[in-house]
C-alpha cells in the first residue's frame, strides 16, 4: 500500500487523533492552536505503516510548521547531494547538525539527518 493510501486508512486516522490529543491539539513548534493541524512523522522507516510508528516518532503541527519541516527535509537532500562528492560523510553529518541547530528548528531528528547523509553515500 502506498504512503498516500496508507494516510486515508481508518487506522492511521486512529493513530493522528491519538498524538493531537497528547499533543493538546496544539502545533508543538509554534505552539498555536490552527484549525488544520498534522501529523508529522519526525522520520521515516519504510518497512514500517504510518500508523505503526511509535508515538515519540510523531509530532502535531500546523500547516505552516509542517510546510517548514518538509521544507528542512528537502533542503537537506539537496545539500548532502551538493557536498557529497568532496566531502567525508561525518563531515557532513556535523555540517548539516550544526546547520540544523542554528536554525532553529527544534524537532528534526538529528538521527534522520545521520540516516540520510548515509543512505546517499551508499546509493552513490
Amino acid at each position: 500500500m502506498k504512503y498516500n493510501e496508507q494516510l486515508k486508512t481508518q487506522a492511521w486516522h486512529e493513530k493522528a487523533i491519538e498524538i493531537k490529543r497528547r499533543d493538546l491539539f496544539t502545533c508543538q513548534h509554534c505552539k498555536e492552536t490552527k484549525p488544520i493541524l498534522h501529523v508529522h512523522h519526525k522520520a521515516y522507516v519504510f518497512e514500517w505503516k504510518a500508523w505503526e510508528y511509535p508515538n515519540e516518532y510523531l509530532i502535531t503541527l500546523c500547516d505552516e510548521c509542517h510546510l517548514e519541516a518538509h521544507e528542512w527535509i528537502s533542503r537537506i537532500d539537496i545539500t548532502i547531494e551538493a557536498l557529497m562528492v568532496n566531502v567525508d560523510p561525518i563531515e557532513l553529518y556535523k555540517a548539516l547538525i550544526k546547520l540544523k541547530r542554528d536554525s532553529g528548528i527544534p524537532d528534526f531528528d538529528e538521527m534522520e539527518i545521520k540516516e540520510r547523509v548515509f543512505r546517499k553515500k551508499i546509493n552513490r
